[in-house]
């Protein structure tokens, strides 16, 4: 048990080794493993508690189910999770680079600012019950859970891995946002599901291959959804405005497969369907709409 710390190297290296900072974390580089040899089989699960804010530093947390907390902020450093089913607490903003690395790992925070935030493999699980600002979350392989309670703003997730968005190591993912504005959501492999609970305005929304869902629980402005390949659905419940665009499979696809999308109402905006039996439901006005069929017998 410590004070505050600032700069130094702090930890226990190998083994089950608790460490209670009673303050601040600052500019320092905190050992729970070798920084060398993070994944030995000799390091176990460790338990990282920090009472203040954790800043400019860097953590090897190493091989276990390790537990790492922070009861504020967590910005501008690097955390290596290491292998085995991590969780980390955050009471504050999440910011700088986090790699939590095999195992089926959990993270949550109040909100992200500046994080880059990188899943591995298994069934990961990152929540943020705030805001999440010009970050990149990536869920990597398995199926994968990502939640923002509050908007998405100038960020990317993705569901898969960005190196291998097509890999079949991708299971069915979840990322459910309140909001997203200027924002990319990659679903990638598997049957995903991609939840805005309001508005999406100039962000992308990809489904990715697969049979997948993706759903705006309102409005769509000024921005793109694509199915990708497999039998998608589109539900957009308020409506398609600002020459918004939605394409059921990927653009010059001859995929032939049947989707659907439904949309209460057009005021500016193109859908195109492309190959297979697809489903069109306007639920009211379609005014400066342009939808496209494509090939085979549409509906």
């Amino acid at each position: 048990t410590l004070g505050a710390v600032v700069g130094g190297t702090v930890g226990g290296q190998f083994g089950a080794d608790t460490l209670i900072v009673n303050g601040k974390l600052t500019g320092a580089q905190v050992l729970m493993t070798s920084a060398t040899d993070p994944n030995s089989s000799s390091d176990l699960a460790d338990s990282l508690s920090v009472s203040g804010s954790m800043s400019n530093s860097t953590v090897y947390a190493g091989a276990g189910a390790d537990n790492i907390s922070v009861d504020s902020h967590l910005i501008a450093g690097e955390l290596y999770a290491g292998s085995g089913a991590d969780t980390v607490m955050v009471g504050g903003s999440l910011g700088g680079i986090i790699y939590m690395s095999d195992g089926a790992d959990s993270l949550a925070a109040v909100d992200g600012r500046d994080a880059s935030l990188l899943g591995g493999t298994e069934n990961d699980s990152f929540s943020f019950s705030d805001d999440v600002r010009d970050s990149s979350l990536v869920g990597g392989f398995g199926a994968d859970t990502v939640g923002v309670t509050g908007f998405l703003r100038g960020s990317t997730i993705f569901g898969g891995s960005p190196a291998a968005g097509g890999s079949a190591l991708d299971g069915s993912d979840t990322i459910s946002v309140g909001s997203a504005s200027a924002s990319v959501i990659y679903g990638n492999s598997g049957a995903d599901s991609i939840l805005v609970g309001s508005n999406a305005t100039a962000s992308t929304l990809i489904g990715g291959s697969d049979n997948d869902l993706v759903s705006v629980a309102g409005d769509l402005s000024a921005g793109e959804i694509i199915g990708g390949s497999g039998v998608d659905s589109v539900i957009i419940t308020g409506s398609l405005v600002g020459a918004a665009t939605v394409r059921l499979d990927a653009s010059g696809s001859t995929e032939e497969t049947a989707d659907s999308i439904t949309i209460g109402n057009i005021s500016s905006g193109v859908v195109y369907g492309e190959s297979g039996a697809d489903t069109f439901n306007i639920n009211s006005d379609a005014r400066k709409a342009s939808i496209y069929g494509g090939a085979q017998n549409d509906s």
